[in-house]
């Protein structure tokens, strides 16, 4: 069953980068690249981290497509987004689409056990002083104690392009 959620993630994440090129619209391609990093965080589920599936959609999906759809529509591009909506086999595509998200859900949510989960072979074989701390407590050990001079630096820069953002497109007074 894990295979039919790989080939359904494979083929949505093709397809979704694939019209993030061909889109002639930049806020549709946006839209499309928010879809494709919802089909890499799918990915990182079945790898088992759950803790990087979902700083994934918080930073990317999230913050920085908010990033990109403000630049388009700071540039002031006019394109006409009705015809997108209500175009021929838009219900139907919307429809396949939303069907092919909900079966996901519901084999990804599905209690199974420890057995169908990924790399429980190596979890299972392994003793409880060994596996004591899960995904998020390992990430969150290293990035606050052997990485956090550099954690502080993205952390300034990120600071430092925000200012720069707000500073080059404020107008003067």
């Amino acid at each position: 069953m894990i295979w039919v959620v790989f080939i359904i993630l494979t083929l949505g994440l093709i397809s979704s980068a694939v019209m993030v090129i061909y889109q002639k619209s930049p806020v549709h391609s946006a839209l499309f690249l928010i879809l494709t990093f919802l089909f890499l965080a799918g990915f990182y589920l079945l790898l088992g981290a759950e803790f990087v599936a979902f700083v994934h959609i918080i930073v990317y999906a999230g913050a920085i497509m908010v990033l990109f759809l403000f630049v388009i529509m700071l540039l002031n591009l006019k394109t006409d987004v009705r015809g997108f909506v209500h175009g021929p086999g838009k219900k139907f595509l919307a429809l396949f689409l939303g069907g092919i998200i909900l079966f996901l859900m519901m084999v990804m949510l599905l209690p199974r056990g420890i057995d169908a989960v990924p790399g429980a072979e190596t979890s299972a074989k392994m003793t409880d002083t060994e596996f004591r701390q899960d995904n998020t407590e390992s990430i969150g050990l290293l990035l606050y104690s052997r990485y956090i001079l550099p954690f502080e630096i993205a952390s300034i820069l990120l600071v430092v392009a925000m200012i720069g953002g707000v500073v080059l497109t404020k107008k003067e007074i």
